[in-house]
């Protein structure tokens, strides 16, 4: 998909189920409580759904498409000997018996994505992924979790897929958390349209950026993720150029035959030392996990990306990176650069 027509779907809002996806609204695929990983704290982490991105070692599978999808899970579900529901509540019929197999046979070309099946399962092997839900809403189930939050240090994180996918209502989502005491974070991919004010009005009234920096060399990073870095580095100087008080972590997936060697590595961790508000870098190992989604959803995982570096190769790199920043910022402590 060209940059110009992910733009255009994400703003104009998708088609999901039998309807356009109403302009107040965000398709949401999981609301994880008690998160450690994506901020200080305990945190209520908010997965919407669409990316821009196509990273083939993406753990979220469910949040890559603007628009509601069917998962079946054939392990949960009864059999069409006891159950076969489904295969009644089907209008589209994409549900179908298949020989010497014990569950139905979803055809997905021909399926509506309607609730109509997953409505009579009893097993839920049969769910929608992504509800549409307001700014308010997500706050309010965020809300919930605000005695945690207090006692950790802890807020709510946007995730996804890309959540500046729909900057309006991510905006309206950072606002109101403000609003209600709650530290907010965004994670991105970091394609967005800076210029975008619901972008910047997001950035402004966010407490801290997770921005994922995964190559430096733009067509290695377009081999891979179908897009260049081209946007994403230049977004990156820009946020901590225009948002100097805004502090920025940055994150690099370690994914084998990809990124995990110290050349590239020290290429990322030498770019974003340069930049005061970038209080961390981490580095993640890339996890044989997530598998099983592609399949519930119909898609094909790329086997080469669910392999990371070994534990030793990930502590040299952490090692290199911890001491490429603090080179850099003696450089700068020596230069004055740093109060």
């Amino acid at each position: 998909m060209s940059k110009r027509a992910f733009s255009d779907n994400a703003k104009a809002g998708s088609f999901h189920g039998h309807g356009l996806l109403p302009k107040d609204t965000v398709l949401v695929s999981l609301i994880q409580r008690g998160s450690v990983q994506d901020g200080p704290g305990l945190r209520t982490t908010i997965y919407l759904k669409g990316c821009p991105l196509r990273c083939p070692w993406c753990y979220n599978a469910e949040s890559l498409h603007v628009r509601q999808e069917l998962r079946f899970v054939p392990e949960f579900c009864l059999g069409i000997a006891l159950c076969g529901r489904c295969l009644e509540a089907c209008p589209s019929k994409a549900l179908v018996v298949a020989r010497e197999r014990k569950t139905p046979l979803l055809q997905r070309g021909i399926c509506d994505v309607c609730p109509s099946c997953s409505q009579v399962c009893p097993s839920q092997a049969l769910t929608l992924v992504g509800k549409a839900m307001t700014a308010q809403e997500i706050v309010t189930e965020a809300e919930r979790d605000k005695a945690f939050y207090a006692s950790s240090g802890g807020g709510i994180t946007l995730s996804g897929g890309e959540p500046l996918v729909r900057p309006a209502l991510a905006a309206s989502i950072v606002c109101l958390a403000k609003k209600r005491d709650l530290h907010t974070a965004i994670d991105t991919c970091g394609w967005f349209d800076m210029d975008d004010p619901d972008v910047r009005a997001a950035l402004t009234s966010c407490d801290l950026l997770l921005f994922d920096l995964k190559h430096m060399d733009s067509l290695r990073h377009k081999a891979c993720t179908h897009m260049d870095n081209a946007r994403i580095v230049e977004n990156l100087d820009r946020v901590a150029r225009e948002f100097p008080h805004l502090p920025i972590w940055i994150r690099t997936p370690i994914v084998r035959g990809f990124n995990d060697n110290e050349q590239d590595v020290l290429a990322i961790a030498r770019h974003v030392a340069q930049y005061p508000s970038v209080v961390r870098h981490e580095l993640l190992p890339c996890l044989d996990i997530g598998e099983d989604k592609y399949a519930q959803l119909g898609m094909t995982r790329p086997q080469f990306a669910s392999l990371g570096p070994s534990a030793k190769q990930l502590e040299r790199l952490r090692t290199q990176v911890t001491l490429c920043r603090s080179e850099i910022r003696d450089s700068r402590l020596d230069q004055g650069g740093l109060q």
